[in-house]
């Protein structure tokens, strides 16, 4: 995938985190499922790429982790907004950071 391409995607991905985060404390668990797997999807395919190599990739997913498990597993919404929050404001920047600065 091209810069641009990966860029674009990413853009994506951070709209959806977003609105992930924004809508999580109104949403229904059903709701919060249906863009976690869309997130889930969008992160896959920019950082399977990257392999072990960016160094936050692992918080990322443990945060993602977290999240499914909470949502699918438990119905609990409550148990991952901090996760909804550190993807928007820690994780999803630090790979802006890391996609720009590589290459």
């Amino acid at each position: 995938m091209d810069k641009i391409a990966q860029l674009r995607h990413y853009h994506s991905a951070y709209n959806t985190a977003l609105l992930l985060y924004r809508v999580f404390e109104e949403a229904e668990v059903s709701d919060l499922i249906v863009l976690y797997e869309r997130l889930e999807k969008q992160l896959k395919v920019l950082t399977d790429p990257l392999s072990e190599e960016w160094p936050r990739k692992e918080r990322l997913f443990r945060h993602m982790f977290q999240m499914r498990n909470n949502l699918f597993k438990h119905g609990l919404k409550s148990n991952s907004v901090d996760d909804a929050r550190d993807i928007v404001f820690f994780d999803m920047p630090a790979l802006a950071d890391y996609l720009l600065a590589d290459g």
